[in-house]
């Protein structure tokens, strides 16, 4: 399934960020949106494992603006960061972005694109002024949101990756305490599988790095939990269960010569629409050594049940504990396809259904 980074880098900062001092503020300009809300929330690395977040401000936004005066927010240093939330009065449009408050600073977040991006066509037209580092961040912003549109149409993927490290390293450079830089790239870090991504390598390189800055040491603990959970996950390991309820586990598998594994579930559409490339591999490929499962991560068994019933599978077929399945091999979508040889030994990780073709023959003709 493609996944389309631009929108998905505006969700990262659901997690996020504010400031401190007198006089300070902010002034939303959305020019599209009539009648909506503004909540600015922060969080910083503690909160975020509570699951907690503290709202500073919600403010209504009339003919396309609003002012918000945060002067009552006590926060230490000059410049720390929120996330601020968007939603138009009809809730068909919500956003949430990045914003720095600064002491005896206004900034003015303005908006463009909206009807645009509420149809797919772009992401929104997103700047920030009002101060130095609003306008460097401002800047930032763009290029990072140019290189995750040139992710999504997957051409020159490492070089882009390079790119991006380029901005990161630039912006940490100039602004040592950032915590927005780190929250994108713990963010990425996620839906990054590739152990040798620019990204990665320059996590790893952070990680060897001594500082007080709490969101980097966020980091450095997300880069070193994906490494133990990286090394666990190398080879195949599931347990799951059969229509009948029996539990089946990787050791109950005839891996054959290889062995594919397909996590899917029946509510998602991408991976009906890949059942019948499956059923092709299945029937080309099986009587050459090559064996499949279907794990489908359905919260409701009868889901499941109910579809297996009506479109039976040739191959074996699962039902899984999501949660526990996700966390092992690192996913954060499906269909999500892995492949391993017969000691289980898994060989690649979440590839797409219409590269199997290329892969199994080749696997299978050595």
């Amino acid at each position: 399934m493609k996944k389309t980074l631009f929108a998905v880098i505006f969700a990262f900062f659901g997690l996020v960020f504010c400031s401190c001092g007198a006089k300070k503020g902010v002034v939303i300009e959305i020019p599209e949106l009539e009648k909506g809300d503004v909540y600015i929330v922060y969080a910083d690395p503690d909160m975020i494992n509570a699951g907690t977040q503290e709202e500073l401000a919600h403010a209504v936004i009339k003919n396309g603006r609003c002012e918000i005066k945060l002067d009552s927010s006590d926060f230490k240093g000059k410049i720390k960061e929120c996330s601020v939330t968007i939603i138009n009065q009809e809730r068909q449009f919500a956003c949430n972005l990045p914003l720095a408050v600064e002491k005896g600073k206004t900034v003015t977040l303005h908006i463009d694109g909206v009807n645009d991006y509420l149809n797919k066509k772009s992401p929104l037209k997103v700047s920030y002024s009002g101060s130095k580092y609003a306008e460097e961040f401002s800047q930032f912003w763009q290029q990072v949101n140019d290189s995750f549109m040139e992710l999504s149409s997957n051409n020159n993927a490492v070089q882009t990756y390079e790119k991006q490290v380029g901005i990161y390293k630039q912006f940490i450079e100039r602004h040592p305490e950032t915590g927005f830089v780190y929250s994108i790239i713990i963010g990425e870090m996620t839906m990054i599988e590739d152990d040798n991504n620019p990204v990665l390598k320059y996590c790893e390189e952070l990680s060897e790095t001594k500082s007080d800055n709490v969101w980097l040491n966020y980091l450095i603990a997300a880069y070193k939990d994906r490494k133990v959970r990286a090394a666990t996950a190398s080879t195949l390991v599931f347990s799951a269960v059969d229509k009948d309820g029996n539990t089946v586990t990787d050791r109950d598998i005839n891996k054959g010569k290889l062995v594919l594994i397909d996590f899917w579930a029946t509510w998602c559409k991408p991976c009906r629409e890949a059942i019948p490339h499956l059923q092709e591999l299945y029937a080309r490929y099986h009587s050459k050594g090559l064996e499949m499962v279907s794990i489908s991560v359905d919260m409701n068994p009868n889901d499941w049940q109910k579809y297996i019933k009506s479109n039976p599978f040739q191959w074996t077929s699962l039902l899984g504990d999501g949660n526990e399945l996700t966390q092992r091999y690192n996913f954060k979508y499906i269909p999500y396809v892995l492949i391993a040889d017969k000691d289980g030994k898994i060989l690649k990780k979440g590839i797409e259904v219409n590269k199997l073709e290329q892969f199994i023959p080749e696997y299978l003709n050595k």
